[in-house]
């Protein structure tokens, strides 16, 4: 415990903290990842402290956004301590924040991991200011300088540059304990436009940049600068970088008393000292005297709790609060102190003000203020120790060398020096003290690195009488001590520049010819230059600073006798803080140049790597991380990757059916020979040129000109190929892209349904529709009434988003197929495969406490759709399936667990409850003590009897399931629940079907098969899970009753006779499209039973075909804004320009509250999505209390949230128009 140890907040103890004697560094070869993308993570293991015992194990884990496990990998101890983890997303992986966490020896590791839908940059954007930091109103010149990856220079090129501004926290090396902001202003993030212009010839850009943000900030901000360099051709390449930013140029700082343990509670009736300090944005006191406004109030309890800026005074207007003491001092040289002091017996609250006349910052400073019988510990304010000021002869050292120290001396007095780490103590020695100043001098040694603590502790004569200093003075100083031995110096031989495809020679080697493990990366300067990555070099992280690891304590402070005046404990707040730890098929169009290798031991002497990129134009950067015992380091090297004649083409993400657009080719001319360069498209047959095929390009000297082809996308969807070669005497390069042409529309069924007597005929003409491709035509036939499978299967096969309910209902009812309807070898195959890759799909949803999550970033399980994910699981190895055991056991455990803890909160609660029971006995494992608590419920719901009755039947007690649904009706109001059991009227009545097959009443049964039949048959599309389960009751109904109800049957199709004699109740044929338009059918019922007939139409519609909307009782409105939240016309946006979708979604509060919502917008295949979270300027940043997750992927963004009644949320998204063409 830190109870009652001495206090080191007024000392500067921060730096990074060394967990149970174990350092460790998590790197990876880049600073963000495409979904899909392989990840090379690479852990580095300094276990000088402790070394942990052969084989032990070290053990990598990777969660998504919401902490949802992802994958896990165990190695076990490496003699070298390099441990290469790699992994990779899935492709369709949700995106955003992922953690990486190596837990080994009680001690973990963690890094962050982005995944984002990002594309490498082309350009090269060199952009930095001269300072470190900008302050408000004083103008930088800013310069930027943009050159091609591959080094040819980029001019005359539009440029942009805006900044975001948000709020951040004011903090100044060596102030931790002081508070530098106001708790009563609050900042919204601000924007503004920096610069547009173009780069000159030489590809600069030099500016004079001022902002004018935040004149009434609570303290310092960060400006986050956005630059996009826009190619000829209309795409961009990006750039971001943080500064920090004050909108003050002095910075007023409060620090208090710490107060007792427990609160932080300082004692009524005792004056309490308040430094001052002011500073420049460098951190340096400000030597001129300032007028500083200071005041004292007395907080309302509520201003407290709510955490609302509304409830939080205003200190500066004229409804300000009256304090209870304010008044104008003077602080010279930029340090000062007055004094607060809160009389019994008056208690609670308070808050400390500041203001600086001169600048108009203010900081403040809640404070909790208590009468001394509440105050615990701080009680001792008055018997401390005084801080001990002492000094070494230079702050900086090098292993070897003598440190002096000089600490004030007392006659005849003694002091205790310890030299401390963030392990424990060094050294420990007795000074003799004499009148005046003290030294003395230690070496710093290899085990002081990289930084010792000098822990001075001075003891006066008791009761002495020569000054009225306490008995005990201590103080602490730290001194960073550089063991050059620590430094690895990898050396890293490499061409200068290469060429696509050719192999080059890498060479690597240690300066001193030491021994050292390395890793060696390739990659893609596009790729890290998205995120400013910068080589790692463990040795940063392993002799960096570390925090004091020593609590010292002693009993001083009880000595009678031991002041000779006024003291003050050593406590104030926040200090050592730093010391607190532990809080399908797609076109492989953005395939990474990315090559990883290692890790490899070298012993001295030379390695070399062969090693050979792909068809790539740009620069690669070899990097080379390495490290031993003690030493680490690391090296770089750019390369360009050029050839004399080179082609690169500009092409949107993604296009769509029906688009025309212009693909710009940028050609260049990297040596004097190229002359006259031939340009040569070829494609698929999913793009057509529209004009002319090849093109002639002539340079005079070397260069970059521009050619533009015009393209037509096809009414296919599928994967694009286009291919453009340029020549020129015996120079040739090749550029070949792959693009995925997608619908942007769902995809839409029409279901037409007709009875036919015995020996009848009937005509069913009908006409398809839809995109070429993507539409279908199936003829339904049964011998009972329909069920609609054709239609409601494709609609939750092809429902566009996963949550859990929606992925279990897209494959449970395909668990049934077989029992109903004959299915051809090749159906078998599918079927069999979509249930197995659903059951895939959820083991992603599975949380650590064995729960399923909703939507894939989500933290919580949810209640129904465990319970629903578990019946599939159930039933699915009831047919054979494999489920993984880690799945089902953790599933099965969840749910024991909740119905065993379960409490009764009304008729919902019941029916979830009644449900969980029953699939636990589908499963073999009955709650039988749960099950029999809510039997005896005399409150029970109809819904839940239903279910607890099937779950009584399946354990054997059929006797209580027939007493729960005796006298039992089947009517069901009409409902939508948009949450919590995602139930309806349809649903319910098909858990009624389901129990009464299991309790063998047919005649009962029957009934309700007709209800569920022809809810099924409508043309309305139901919630997932009410189709699903409809069409689950329905099988088993048939399966149990039906099965003797054959098919006989014939059909003259688009001039063709074809007959059907199926032995199972349902037959489904595929009728072949003879182009589009109408198609001429006619069915015959050759048996002796009425047949029921199903004709589903299916098909994409093109982007300008109309689809009716649902009434929902949503209301969503959709603007389009400049940045300045002006509403522009999209039709006539111009290349480059920057805009927001911002829409609201409003519940008009016809249905009640709405859970789990999904918002699709998709967005034309023209616009780039500007994706704020890779640099943290995002808008979700703003919206995440009003989304509970939001997936942004290439032309699309996916958000998903909940809206109460009558609720209204805004989402935004800023967008880019960037490619020329006609986009849809």
């Amino acid at each position: 415990s830190e109870g009652g140890s001495l206090s080191v907040s007024r000392f500067d103890v921060g730096g990074a903290a060394v967990s149970n004697g174990l350092k460790g560094f998590i790197y990876g070869e880049r600073g963000v990842w495409r979904p899909g993308d392989s990840i090379y993570l690479t852990f580095v293991l300094a276990e000088n402290l402790a070394p942990l015992p052969a084989h032990h194990p070290v053990v990598f884990e990777l969660t998504d956004p919401q902490s949802k496990f992802v994958t896990k990998i165990i190695e076990t101890k490496s003699a070298t301590g390099f441990y290469n983890f790699r992994t990779a997303t899935a492709a369709e992986a949700p995106t955003g924040n992922y953690l990486a966490t190596v837990s080994v020896g009680g001690a973990k590791f963690t890094k962050t991991i982005k995944i984002e839908t990002v594309k490498p940059n082309r350009l090269k954007i060199d952009f930095k200011f001269p300072s470190d930091y900008l302050v408000r109103n004083v103008p930088v010149a800013a310069k930027m300088a943009v050159k091609w990856l591959h080094g040819a220079i980029a001019s005359d090129l539009n440029t942009t540059v805006q900044v975001t501004v948000k709020q951040s926290q004011t903090k100044f090396k060596g102030y931790t304990d002081y508070t530098f902001d106001d708790a009563s202003k609050v900042f919204s993030a601000e924007e503004q436009n920096v610069v547009t212009a173009k780069t000159d010839a030489a590809g600069l850009l030099n500016f004079q940049a001022k902002l004018d943000i935040g004149n009434n900030a609570p303290g310092m901000l960060n400006a986050s600068f956005v630059t996009k360099v826009f190619e000829k051709g209309g795409d961009f390449s990006i750039d971001q970088m943080n500064v920090p930013y004050y909108p003050y140029a002095e910075m007023v700082g409060i620090k208090l008393p710490k107060g007792d343990e427990a609160r932080g509670m300082l004692l009524t009736d005792t004056a309490h000292r308040v430094d001052l300090v002011i500073l420049n944005p460098e951190g340096k006191n400000v030597a001129e005297t300032r007028e500083v406004e200071v005041a004292f109030y007395k907080l309302e309890w509520r201003w407290w709790w709510d955490k609302n800026e509304d409830y939080l005074p205003n200190f500066e207007g004229s409804y300000a609060p009256e304090a209870i003491s304010k008044k104008v001092i003077k602080v010279t040289g930029g340090k000062g102190a007055w004094s607060i002091k809160v009389k019994y017996p008056d208690w609670g609250r308070y808050l400390v003000y500041a203001k600086n006349l001169q600048t108009g910052h203010s900081s403040t400073k809640i404070v909790y203020i208590d009468w001394p019988g509440w105050a615990g510990r701080a009680g001792k304010d008055q018997e401390g120790a005084a801080m001990l000021s002492f000094d070494t002869d230079k702050k900086l050292y090098k292993t070897g060398e003598t440190i002096n120290v000089t600490i004030p001396g007392s006659n005849k007095g003694r002091a205790l020096v310890t030299l401390e780490n963030g392990s424990g103590i060094v050294d420990a020695r007795w000074v003799e003290t004499q009148a005046g100043n003290s030294t003395f001098s230690f070496v710093a040694t290899e085990a002081m690195t990289p930084n010792v603590f000098i822990h001075v502790s001075l003891l006066q004569p008791h009761a002495q009488t020569e000054n009225d200093l306490p008995i005990r003075m201590y103080g602490i100083i730290p001194v960073d001590i550089e063991n050059p031995a620590t430094k690895l110096q990898p050396i890293l031989a490499a061409p200068d520049v290469t060429e696509p495809e050719k192999e080059f020679t890498v060479t690597v080697s240690e300066a001193n010819n030491q021994q050292m493990t390395y890793t060696l990366a390739v990659v893609d300067e596009g790729l890290l230059g998205l995120t400013r990555f910068k080589t790692p070099n463990p040795w940063t992280t392993f002799y960096a600073r570390e925090a004091l690891g020593v609590r010292t304590w002693d009993m001083f402070d009880y000595v009678i006798g031991a002041y000779g005046g006024k003291m003050e404990r050593l406590l104030s707040i926040g200090g050592g803080e730093d010391a607190i730890i532990d809080k399908a098929n797609k076109a492989k169009r953005f395939d990474p140049v990315v090559l990883f290798y290692g890790p490899f031991t070298l012993k001295g002497g030379k390695k070399t790597h062969q090693i050979k990129l792909p068809k790539y134009i740009g620069e690669v950067r070899v990097m080379v991380v390495a490290g031993n015992s003690k030493a680490y380091g690391s090296a770089e090297k750019q390369i360009p990757v050029k050839s004399s004649l080179m082609a690169m083409t500009t092409l949107p993400r993604v296009v769509g059916p029906g688009e025309t657009m212009k693909l710009p080719v940028t050609v260049f001319a990297g040596s004097d020979a190229v002359k006259n360069v031939s340009l040569k498209i070829t494609t698929n047959s999913l793009v057509s040129v529209t004009g002319e095929a090849s093109k002639q390009v002539e340079f005079t000297v070397q260069g970059e000109k521009m050619a533009y082809f015009d393209l037509k996308i096809g009414d296919k969807t599928g994967i694009a190929k286009i291919t453009v070669e340029a020549e020129s005497g015996g120079f040739k390069s090749v550029s070949e892209t792959e693009i995925d042409v997608r619908n942007a529309n769902s995809l839409v069924s029409n279901a037409y349904a007709y009875e036919i007597e015995p020996g009848a005929n009937l005509k069913a003409d009908f006409s398809s529709f839809g995109l070429p491709g993507t539409n279908t035509a199936k003829l339904e036939i049964s011998g009972v009434p329909p069920i609609n499978i054709e239609k409601h299967l494709k609609y939750l096969i092809t429902y566009p988003h996963g949550c859990v309910e929606q992925t279990t209902s897209s494959v449970f009812p395909q668990l049934f197929l077989n029992d109903i309807t004959t299915l051809s070898k090749e159906q078998k195959l599918q079927t069999e495969k979509n249930i197995g890759e659903g059951i895939k799909q959820l083991t992603k949803f599975q949380l650590y406490n064995g729960g399923m999550a909703y939507w894939p970033g989500s933290s919580d399980a949810d209640a129904w759709g465990s319970i629903y994910a578990y019946h599939f699981l159930v039933e699915a190895k009831n047919k054979g399936y494999t489920v993984p055991n880690e799945l089902f056991n953790g599933l099965t455990k969840f749910l024991a667990e909740q119905a065993s803890n379960w409490t009764d909160e009304g008729n919902r609660a019941q029916l979830i409850q009644a449900y969980r029971l029953y699939v636990l006995a589908l499963a073999g494992k009955p709650e039988r003590s749960a099950m029999n608590r809510l039997q005896q419920n005399e409150n029970l719901d109809n819904d839940a009897k239903w279910r607890l009755a099937a779950a009584f039947q399946i354990t054997g007690k059929s006797k209580i399931a027939e007493e729960l649904i005796a006298g039992l009706k089947f009517e069901v109001p009409k409902y939508f629940e948009m949450g919590a059991s995602f139930g309806s009227d349809v649903r319910d009545k098909a858990m009624m079907l389901e129990t009464l097959v299991l309790m063998r009443k047919s005649t009962q049964a029957v009934s309700l098969m007709v209800e569920v039949s022809e809810a099924l048959s409508v043309q309305t599309m139901y919630p997932t899970q009410t189709a699903a389960y409809a069409l689950i009751a329905a099988s088993k109904y048939i399966t149990a009753y039906a099965l003797t109800d054959k098919v006989n049957a014939s059909y003259e199709y688009n001039g063709k006779n074809i007959e059907i004699v199926a032995d199972k109740p349902i037959a489904i044929v595929d009728l072949p499209l003879s182009g589009s338009g109408a198609q001429k059918l006619q069915i015959k019922n050759n048996g002796k039973g009425v047949l029921f007939a199903k004709v589903v139409v299916s098909g994409i519609p093109a982007a300008d075909e109309s689809i009716a909307a649902a009434n929902s009782g949503i209301i969503i409105e959709t603007v389009y804004t400049d940045l300045d939240g002006k509403t522009v016309d999209i039709s006539k946006l111009k290349a480059g320009t920057d805009f927001t979708a911002v829409v609201r979604v409003t519940n008009s509060g016809n249905k009640g509250d709405y859970e789990q919502l999904a918002l699709t917008q998709v967005f034309a295949s023209g616009w780039e999505i500007i994706n704020g979270r890779i640099f943290e300027t995002d808008e979700e940043g703003n919206q995440k209390s009003a989304a509970d997750y939001i997936d942004v992927r290439d032309d699309r963004v996916y958000t998903y949230f909940s809206l109460r009644n009558s609720e209204t949320k805004t989402f935004k998204v800023t967008l880019n128009a960037t490619y020329n063409g006609r986009f849809r």
